[in-house]
Formats: structure tokens, C-alpha cells, sequence
């Protein structure tokens, strides 16, 4: 079972009804196939519906573009970061405080 809950079962493929809107987490389903033809798709213990679609579904690629793109944090000349310790070190001394 793929992430969409889409099944290929003896060259056919069959849309379950999701039983919520995320993804299935886990890609196990069992299929029985009665003499007279009909079709089970249980999962998790459930026998759950589905369609049959007429053709292979076409996959959507996604772009794999990277997060943040080409932006980093720079912090600003201000933060706390940029001071250096020493300057620190001198402040704290100035105020009579001893390190």
C-alpha cells in the first residue's frame, strides 16, 4: 500500500477509503479474493472499501527544492553574539565584580 492508499492487486490497482486523512502507517493489507470473484482489502483487522480505478494513476513529481533557500540566520550587530568575551570580561571588571 502506498503512502495514498492506493493498492495494485493481480495487475489492477484499487483506491481504499482511508480510514483518516493522513497517510497509512502501516503498508500491510490483506487481500481475499472470494470463488465468485469479489474482492476484501482488510486492514488493521477491518475490511475497508475501495475503487477500481480503470488505469495506473499518474505520479505528481514534487520539486526538490531545499528548505530556507539561500537564507541563514545572521545575527544582528547587536546580539550577543557578536560581542566578544573579552570586552565582557572588561565591562564585569569595571564594575568592581571580580571573575
Amino acid at each position: 500500500m502506498s503512502r495514498d492508499w492506493l493498492v495494485r492487486f493481480e495487475n489492477g490497482f484499487y483506491q481504499l477509503k482511508g480510514q483518516s486523512k493522513y497517510e497509512p502507517a502501516e503498508g500491510k493489507v490483506m487481500v481475499r479474493k472470494c470463488l465468485n470473484g469479489e474482492l476484501h482489502f482488510n486492514y488493521r483487522g477491518e475490511d475497508i472499501g475501495y475503487e477500481k480505478l480503470p488505469e495506473r494513476p499518474v505520479r505528481v513529481s514534487r520539486s526538490l527544492s531545499p528548505k530556507g533557500v539561500g537564507r541563514k540566520y545572521k545575527p544582528s550587530p547587536d546580539h550577543p553574539w557578536r560581542k566578544s568575551w573579552k570586552e565582557e570580561e572588561k565591562q564585569i571588571q569595571r564594575r568592581g565584580l571580580k571573575v
